[in-house]
């Protein structure tokens, strides 16, 4: 029993005030804002770096045709023009941006030159583990498993994002 396992720990249950609320259900009061938090908050900056990096790196071209020539699949809205010429973003753009925007982004990085190849392997390891862990956090359900890809995805993040 529940009794029986908290003896067996020693630990103690600690009462929750929402448990004894009429209609509330402490499991559902914080639900994290995807749209706000990910989206708006990490993706915009990762935005912003990537479009610089681009730039500097003479690629923001092909990265544009690669990202007005991805065809559409099911539940994805396809984007329809080049990245540069998106002037606002909604959610459900927002929502596309982290599906597609680590291969469109391998894809314009493609071919570096000799003393391009360390910063673009950098650059691909800080966008792949930011959109894997928007990707990862989004789960119903964390384990220990998963929550440790998220801290493994936050380490390699921080390491590789000076590359911007």
């Amino acid at each position: 029993t529940v009794e029986d396992w908290f003896d067996s720990t020693s630990a103690r249950p600690v009462p929750c005030i929402f448990w004894d609320l009429p209609h509330v259900e402490a499991y559902d009061l914080h639900r994290p804002d995807i749209l706000h938090n990910i989206y708006i908050g990490m993706f915009d900056h990762l935005m912003t770096w990537i479009e610089g990096f681009l730039q500097r790196h003479g690629k923001a071209t092909v990265f544009d045709q690669i990202w007005s020539n991805i065809p559409p699949y099911p539940d994805f809205y396809h984007p329809g023009k080049a990245y540069r010429q998106v002037t606002q973003w909604s959610g459900k753009e927002m929502r596309n941006f982290g599906r597609i925007i680590y291969p469109a982004f391998a894809a314009a990085l493609h071919n570096p030159l000799p003393r391009q190849r360390v910063v673009f392997r950098k650059a691909l390891a800080c966008v792949r583990s930011l959109v894997y862990w928007s990707l990862v956090v989004q789960y119903r359900i964390q384990t220990t498993e998963t929550l440790n890809y998220l801290a493994d995805y936050l380490e390699e993040f921080h390491a590789t994002k000076d590359v911007f």
